[in-house]
């Protein structure tokens, strides 16, 4: 499987123009599409040198993967559109290996020889995505520089945490129900100017002129490697204020207990508060 250049990736991702016929359309905002998975394995071609994968279905369906390889030797991280079969997104990392990522029950990741090896299979963490059509109300770090400061969902308290403001917290399903924890990781300011006002949050997308991040029709910066990146508006009322691009470290649980739609309340307990 080629390299694509990650331009030519998201134009893909968002036209839909996809001809397999190995496979059915999903039917758009499906389950699966809702959600990114998180995975992370070692390549047997490269002196066991681990990857870490994370896949998302940006076009709104569950046919289409984005796969971002990260490996964190100062290799550049690969971005890949892969087709989903079988329930299955088959790749390789390198012209040595061929993985699979398996989506039936708990996603896992595995060496693939013809068929998925379940021996050597690690499972995965799926998370609910940030996107519009996820039924999980997000959650936010509120009352900065109080003592109250911490993680809330819908003006309720998840956790008490005094380092939410570098985090990301995440409604998780697999493999274990509850809040993930990410850490920002090299954020920079893409675009100094007023946001808290705006509802809305810029999107990685290929306008007319150039890759990079768009609120509705107005390009907010450039970025060619914006499909793996994420924005923020922060630091509201001050002169840092403007739009702030980083991204995240692997998702660890922080809190079990269910945190979607009709399941228990997620855990209160803050016997142990985040860090």
């Amino acid at each position: 499987m080629k390299l694509v250049a990650v331009g030519l990736i998201i134009v893909a991702m968002h036209s839909g123009c996809q001809t397999t016929p190995t496979t059915p359309a999903a039917k758009p905002e499906s389950f699966l599409a809702q959600t990114e998975i998180h995975c992370k394995f070692q390549l047997q071609a490269k002196n066991n040198q681990n990857v870490v994968v994370e896949a998302s279905f940006p076009n709104g369906t569950d046919r289409m993967s984005l796969l971002v390889l990260k490996r964190g030797t100062g290799e550049p991280v690969q971005v890949i559109a892969a087709t989903v079969i079988d329930n299955q997104i088959i790749f390789e990392p390198n012209p040595h290996d061929q993985l699979a990522i398996k989506l039936d029950g708990i996603p896992r990741i595995s060496n693939f020889y013809d068929s998925f090896d379940e021996k050597s299979a690690s499972d995965c963490v799926q998370l609910f995505s940030s996107s519009k059509a996820t039924p999980v109300k997000p959650a936010s770090c509120n009352a900065t520089g109080t003592p109250a400061e911490g993680w809330y969902q819908g003006g309720r308290i998840i956790q008490h945490s005094h380092s939410c403001t570098g985090d990301t917290l995440t409604c998780g399903m697999t493999p274990t129900a509850g809040w993930y924890v990410q850490k920002k990781t090299h954020r920079v300011l893409a675009k100094g100017e007023k946001c808290g006002w705006v509802r809305e949050t810029p999107v990685c997308k290929s306008g007319s002129m150039a890759t990079g991040w768009h609120l509705n029709d107005r390009l907010i910066a450039r970025d060619d490697e914006c499909s793996y990146k994420h924005m923020e508006c922060a630091s509201t009322g001050s002169k840092q204020e403007g739009w702030y691009v980083f991204e995240q470290s692997s998702p660890k649980l922080l809190i079990s207990g269910a945190c979607q739609p009709g399941r228990d309340e997620p855990s209160r307990d803050i016997s142990y508060l985040a860090h």
